[in-house]
């Protein structure tokens, strides 16, 4: 074995810790990346129901991609149906703009002419997983491709003009849906008039739309990025709330419990002691927090 197949199996071998097995047949591009071409693609079937496209060669050291939260990346994409080949054309004609374009989670890109059949007119990437290869200490990536509606692009950008964290809030959105890791050519779009609508509201006005109880939980939210004691309790409390009363809790009750224990488990475990966010940044995060309620319940009580 030369040394390009034996990096090459130590990849899929990598990759295959992922997403299991791969399939025997690989999508070959007519014209090799190497040569100016396209990517060719590992198909995985054993992973999640449906198909899992894969990128082979985009982390080889010859590829010198631009910057992302990598060294480098595999791009990937899922559909439902496991005979759908659209993302594997896609995500294969896409590697080549990896090289000279760069590329991260949360970003978005118009796909222009789409097929009259679909109702997708962009794509939104979002980090998927990451993967280390036998005998090298680099972290590689697997970038996630999601085919997005019209209207779910405008919400995104509507997003990030209020400073919003579009990603976090978009890709909840997509996971509370049904869609994400998906790719659905025909599907509806899962944003409203109400999500548009809340977007850039005051956070005071969002709270007296669901009750006083809802504003008391914004300012402890606000003190839990002040004081590492306040942090560490008001987490136990709601941890506490969450374990032993979940079950009691009317409908509306279970989501706003359910989405601020696991917001709240998520900053701590990702950005409580992360000294890269600044506590501006940080206070965003908590403001989605918000946000992502409000979309969550339309309307009846909530924790008082």
């Amino acid at each position: 074995m030369d040394r390009d197949d034996l990096s090459n199996a130590l990849r899929f071998e990598a990759l295959e810790g992922i997403f299991g097995a791969k399939e025997t047949e690989i999508l070959v591009a007519a014209k090799p990346l190497h040569m100016g071409g396209d990517a060719d693609v590992v198909q995985f079937k054993h992973h999640i129901s449906g198909v899992v496209y894969v990128t082979s060669g985009l982390t080889l050291a010859e590829n010198d991609q631009k910057s992302s939260e990598w060294k480098q990346y595999e791009l990937m994409i899922c559909h439902r149906d496991s005979g759908e080949d659209w993302g594997a054309e896609t995500i294969s004609r896409l590697a080549p703009y990896t090289l000279e374009y760069e590329l991260q989670p949360g970003h978005t890109m118009d796909l222009g002419e789409s097929d009259e059949d679909s109702t997708l007119s962009a794509l939104y990437f979002d980090e998927y997983a990451t993967f280390e290869v036998q005998g090298d200490s680099n972290t590689y990536g697997v970038l996630l491709a999601v085919g997005i509606t019209e209207d779910e692009l405008e919400y995104i950008r509507q997003l990030q003009d209020e400073g919003l964290p579009a990603h976090m809030i978009f890709t909840r959105k997509l996971e509370k849906a049904g869609v994400f890791p998906y790719t659905d050519l025909q599907r509806d779009s899962i944003v409203t008039y109400e999500d548009f609508h809340n977007i850039g509201r005051p956070l005071p006005d969002i709270a007296k739309a669901f009750g006083h109880g809802f504003l008391t939980y914004m300012q402890h939210l606000q003190e839990y990025l002040e004081d590492e004691t306040t942090r560490k309790e008001l987490f136990e409390a709601f941890k506490e709330l969450y374990e032993t009363t979940f079950e009691g809790l009317g409908t509306y009750e279970k989501e706003v419990v359910e989405s601020l224990y696991v917001i709240l488990q998520g900053f701590i475990d990702n950005y409580q002691d992360d000294e890269s966010f600044s506590e501006e940044q940080k206070d965003l995060l908590l403001k989605n927090c918000i946000y992502q309620i409000a979309y969550s319940i339309r309307s009846g009580p909530v924790l008082n």
